[in-house]
Protein backbone atom coordinates (compact mmCIF):
# COMPACT_ATOMS: atom_id res chain seq x y z
CA UNK A 1 0.00 0.00 0.00
CA UNK A 2 1.38 3.54 -0.90
CA UNK A 3 1.90 5.86 1.65
CA UNK A 4 -0.02 9.14 1.69
CA UNK A 5 2.81 10.74 0.83
CA UNK A 6 4.09 9.05 -2.47
CA UNK A 7 0.62 8.92 -3.82
CA UNK A 8 0.46 12.52 -3.27
CA UNK A 9 4.08 12.87 -4.58
CA UNK A 10 3.01 10.30 -7.73
CA UNK A 11 -0.29 12.61 -8.03
CA UNK A 12 1.63 15.97 -8.55
CA UNK A 13 3.63 14.08 -10.95
CA UNK A 14 0.50 13.58 -12.53
CA UNK A 15 -0.37 16.59 -12.81
CA UNK A 16 3.03 18.08 -14.21
CA UNK A 17 2.54 15.97 -16.67
CA UNK A 18 -0.89 17.14 -17.71
CA UNK A 19 0.34 20.65 -17.74
CA UNK A 20 3.51 19.69 -20.01
CA UNK A 21 1.57 17.66 -22.91
CA UNK A 22 -1.56 19.81 -23.10
CA UNK A 23 -2.35 23.73 -23.57
CA UNK A 24 -3.43 23.46 -19.76
CA UNK A 25 -2.66 26.33 -16.96
CA UNK A 26 -1.84 24.98 -14.05
CA UNK A 27 -5.50 25.74 -12.65
CA UNK A 28 -6.80 23.76 -15.21
CA UNK A 29 -4.61 21.10 -15.46
CA UNK A 30 -5.49 20.70 -11.59
CA UNK A 31 -9.59 20.81 -11.96
CA UNK A 32 -9.17 18.00 -14.89
CA UNK A 33 -7.23 16.01 -12.25
CA UNK A 34 -9.18 15.85 -9.95
CA UNK A 35 -12.53 16.20 -11.99
CA UNK A 36 -10.72 12.89 -13.52
CA UNK A 37 -9.23 11.04 -10.41
CA UNK A 38 -12.38 11.91 -7.63
CA UNK A 39 -11.44 13.66 -4.83
CA UNK A 40 -8.83 12.47 -2.03
CA UNK A 41 -8.18 12.77 1.53
CA UNK A 42 -7.53 15.91 2.72
CA UNK A 43 -4.14 15.29 3.25
CA UNK A 44 -3.22 13.61 0.29
CA UNK A 45 -5.16 16.42 -2.13
CA UNK A 46 -2.95 19.42 -0.15
CA UNK A 47 0.01 18.05 -0.12
CA UNK A 48 -0.26 17.18 -4.06
CA UNK A 49 -0.77 20.66 -4.88
CA UNK A 50 1.50 22.11 -2.89
CA UNK A 51 4.24 19.84 -4.86
CA UNK A 52 2.23 20.75 -7.89
CA UNK A 53 2.46 24.75 -7.55
CA UNK A 54 5.69 24.86 -6.11
CA UNK A 55 6.94 22.73 -9.31
CA UNK A 56 5.02 24.68 -11.89
CA UNK A 57 6.18 27.91 -10.22
CA UNK A 58 10.10 26.63 -10.42
CA UNK A 59 9.85 24.55 -13.61
CA UNK A 60 12.25 26.97 -15.59
CA UNK A 61 15.12 26.50 -13.54
CA UNK A 62 14.15 23.15 -12.65
CA UNK A 63 14.51 22.50 -16.21
CA UNK A 64 18.07 24.01 -16.76
CA UNK A 65 19.41 22.46 -13.94
CA UNK A 66 18.52 18.87 -15.51
CA UNK A 67 20.11 20.34 -18.44
CA UNK A 68 23.42 21.18 -16.69
CA UNK A 69 23.51 17.03 -15.31
CA UNK A 70 22.36 15.53 -18.46
CA UNK A 71 25.49 13.62 -19.93
CA UNK A 72 27.27 15.20 -23.03
CA UNK A 73 25.92 14.84 -26.22
CA UNK A 74 22.60 14.15 -24.36
CA UNK A 75 19.49 16.83 -25.00
CA UNK A 76 16.57 17.96 -23.01
CA UNK A 77 14.72 17.44 -25.45
CA UNK A 78 15.52 13.81 -25.55
CA UNK A 79 13.83 13.37 -22.14
CA UNK A 80 9.92 11.89 -22.06
CA UNK A 81 7.52 14.08 -20.96
CA UNK A 82 7.21 11.80 -17.95
CA UNK A 83 10.70 12.05 -16.72
CA UNK A 84 10.36 15.91 -17.59
CA UNK A 85 7.37 15.60 -14.89
CA UNK A 86 9.24 12.98 -12.16
CA UNK A 87 12.60 15.74 -12.13
CA UNK A 88 10.76 18.89 -11.95
CA UNK A 89 8.46 17.84 -8.67
CA UNK A 90 11.47 15.80 -7.55
CA UNK A 91 13.50 19.26 -7.75
CA UNK A 92 10.94 21.30 -6.43
CA UNK A 93 10.14 19.09 -2.92
CA UNK A 94 14.31 19.01 -2.82
CA UNK A 95 14.63 22.65 -2.85
CA UNK A 96 11.60 23.46 -0.72
CA UNK A 97 10.41 20.08 0.84
CA UNK A 98 10.94 19.72 4.38
CA UNK A 99 10.79 15.61 4.30
CA UNK A 100 14.08 13.30 4.51
CA UNK A 101 15.94 13.36 1.69
CA UNK A 102 16.24 9.76 1.11
CA UNK A 103 12.39 9.52 1.34
CA UNK A 104 11.74 11.88 -1.18
CA UNK A 105 14.13 10.71 -3.72
CA UNK A 106 12.99 6.80 -2.88
CA UNK A 107 9.83 7.70 -3.61
CA UNK A 108 10.61 9.91 -6.95
CA UNK A 109 12.77 6.94 -8.32
CA UNK A 110 10.18 4.08 -7.36
CA UNK A 111 7.13 6.96 -8.92
CA UNK A 112 9.71 6.68 -11.94
CA UNK A 113 9.98 2.98 -12.09
CA UNK A 114 6.36 2.72 -12.27
CA UNK A 115 5.97 4.80 -15.30
CA UNK A 116 9.47 4.23 -16.93
CA UNK A 117 12.11 1.42 -18.06
CA UNK A 118 15.12 0.88 -15.77
CA UNK A 119 17.10 2.94 -17.95
CA UNK A 120 15.01 6.18 -17.66
CA UNK A 121 14.50 5.21 -13.70
CA UNK A 122 18.46 4.88 -13.69
CA UNK A 123 18.64 7.94 -15.06
CA UNK A 124 16.28 9.98 -12.64
CA UNK A 125 18.24 8.82 -9.70
CA UNK A 126 21.65 9.53 -10.89
CA UNK A 127 20.42 13.34 -11.95
CA UNK A 128 18.67 13.44 -8.66
CA UNK A 129 21.23 12.27 -6.54
CA UNK A 130 24.57 14.75 -8.75
CA UNK A 131 21.81 17.66 -7.57
CA UNK A 132 21.52 16.48 -4.19
CA UNK A 133 25.26 16.82 -3.52
CA UNK A 134 26.06 19.59 -5.23
CA UNK A 135 23.95 21.63 -3.32
CA UNK A 136 24.77 19.81 -0.06
CA UNK A 137 21.16 19.21 -0.07
CA UNK A 138 20.44 16.65 3.43
CA UNK A 139 17.62 16.61 5.72
CA UNK A 140 17.20 14.22 8.54
CA UNK A 141 14.04 14.87 9.92
CA UNK A 142 11.43 12.12 11.04
CA UNK A 143 8.42 12.18 8.14
CA UNK A 144 5.27 12.59 8.99
CA UNK A 145 2.07 11.28 7.40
Amino acid sequence: MKTKRLLSREYAVQMMYHVSVGDASSDEALHFFWFSHGEDEKFVKDFAEDLFHKAYRNMSYNDELVRKYLKKGWSYDRLGEVEKAVFRVALAELFEGDAPVYAILDDYVSIASSYMDEKSASLVNGILDKIKSEFDIDRDRVQRD
